[in-house]
């Protein structure tokens, strides 16, 4: 018996987050970081990612911070 395109679909995503998850952990292990400072290393990750995708673009305004209030307007400098 086949399984809907929908439902496979989701079972392909529900392992790759079961993997990521498990890769995760052993990051974390392997660098002995708790998981409050795990949780900050990748907080700053996706931070890192967000200025990955759009440096090279212009007209771009893009909101930074992990937990920060503050708001901030940053404009490339040619």
């Amino acid at each position: 018996m086949a399984i809907p395109g929908n439902l496979s679909a989701e079972l392909a995503r529900a392992s790759a987050e079961r993997n990521k998850a498990l890769a995760d952990q052993a990051y974390m292990e392997q660098m002995a970081f708790t998981s409050s400072e795990y949780l900050t290393y990748r907080a700053q990750e996706i931070e890192k990612e967000k200025l990955d995708m759009v440096k090279d673009k212009d007209n771009v305004s893009i909101v930074m911070g992990f937990g920060s209030p503050d708001v901030q307007n940053f404009r490339r400098m040619n």
